[in-house]
Parts: C-alpha cells; sequence; structure tokens
C-alpha cells in the first residue's frame, strides 16, 4: 500500500458499510472500528507522545532597519518567550520578543531609541534525526509595536508607531538534554516588502525548551 496521512474525524462508532439485500434496497451495516486492528496507527514524537507543549525562553541578535536620521541597518540584543503546542509534524506556536537600541549623534545634540515589541503566530513542521536531534520549519504572521524616542537639547518627543504585520519563514534545530528540555537555535527573516528582500529584518535566537508533560 501507498503511505498516506489523514487528517479528520475517528469515531469509535458511526461509520457504516452499505450494501445491496435480496430486494435491491440499499442497507447499511453499523460496526465498531477497532483501532488496533486498522491499518492506521496514532501520529506521535519519537517517545509516542501525541500532543507536544514547550516553553522556551529565548535571546538573540536582531538586524533592523532603521529610518533616522538616515537609512541604515543595526544589530541589536532581542529577548523573549516562545510556545509550542501539537505534534512534531505539525504544530503551532507563539512568540513574544522585544528589542531596543540607541544611537547617539553628537554633532546634532541627538539621541535616538528605539524599542520594538514584537509577537509572532505561525506553524512549525519538523522532524527528528534519532532521539536527540530535530529539525523544524516555521513560518506565520509578525505584528510589530513600534516606540520611537528623539532626545534633541533636554527635549524628549515619543512616538507609537502603527502596528505593522509582515511574514516571516525561518528554521531551527532542538538538541534534547533530557526527556524535557532541550537546547535550541534557530534563524527567521521578517519580510517587509517581497519585492525588495534587501529590506528584511533577520532575528538569530538560541534558548531552552522546557516540555511538558
Amino acid at each position: 500500500g501507498l503511505p498516506l496521512i489523514g487528517i479528520g474525524l475517528y469515531y469509535h462508532n458511526g461509520y457504516c458499510r452499505q450494501y445491496l439485500n435480496a430486494d435491491g434496497w440499499q442497507q447499511e451495516f453499523l460496526h465498531a472500528n477497532d483501532f488496533y486492528n486498522l491499518p492506521s496507527r496514532l501520529e506521535c514524537d519519537p517517545e509516542c507522545k501525541p500532543l507536544m507543549v514547550s516553553v522556551e525562553p529565548i535571546i538573540g541578535y536582531e538586524l533592523v532597519q532603521k529610518v533616522a536620521p538616515t537609512a541604515h541597518t543595526k544589530t541589536r540584543l532581542t529577548y523573549g518567550a516562545r510556545v509550542v503546542a501539537g505534534l512534531l509534524l505539525l504544530s503551532a506556536e507563539a512568540e513574544f520578543t522585544r528589542g531596543s537600541d540607541s544611537e547617539s549623534y553628537p554633532d546634532q545634540d541627538l539621541t535616538i531609541k528605539d524599542t520594538d515589541d514584537r509577537v509572532k503566530l505561525g506553524l512549525r513542521s519538523g522532524f527528528g534525526l534519532g532521539r536527540l536531534i530535530r529539525f523544524h520549519l516555521r513560518g506565520g504572521v509578525q505584528g510589530t509595536q513600534n516606540k520611537h524616542e528623539e532626545t534633541q537639547g533636554g527635549v524628549t518627543a515619543t512616538t507609537f508607531r502603527p502596528v505593522s504585520y509582515d511574514p516571516y519563514a525561518g528554521a531551527g534545530l532542538n538538541l534534547a538534554l533530557t526527556r524535557s528540555v532541550s537546547a535550541s537555535i534557530g534563524v527567521v527573516a521578517v519580510i517587509p516588502d517581497v519585492r525588495a528582500m534587501s529590506k528584511n529584518e533577520y532575528q538569530t535566537t538560541a534558548g531552552f525548551a522546557l516540555r511538558f508533560p
């Protein structure tokens, strides 16, 4: 047979087989499904746990696009947390990170500070290389709230820019340390404009995932 993966309702009772009786009328025969004797199996992780929930504190660096006082890029520290729930083959993820930086321009008596709060919602799909190493691909949408502060001549002006939404895609690797703890590394590209890939922002992170149960 062909190896197939099916997603749908899986009832112990409720399915039927149809046949024609001696008079030519259509009849149905209800029977109970014995899951242990059907040509199917529960998709689960290498330890046969069907559902995985992990909480992951993360820290890393991101390359961001700056527009003031002139257009340029900057690398800065970012930190936050990530929650992943589902199967290794397909799971949902939610992530919050914060990154901030400050730049000074003495010739203009100007200091610029930016703080970005980012929320990612997406899906990931992975596979395991034995019990120790897991590789995954991820993608979804990132929402960003920017707080922009400019201080000049001792006066600070603060601006909250509108929330922006951009797609993201990335990959990562997890190394199992114990049954419940793993180390992780990953890289993500945030794509504000597919027609100008040079404006992409990149995030590299590392952390430790705590898995439940």
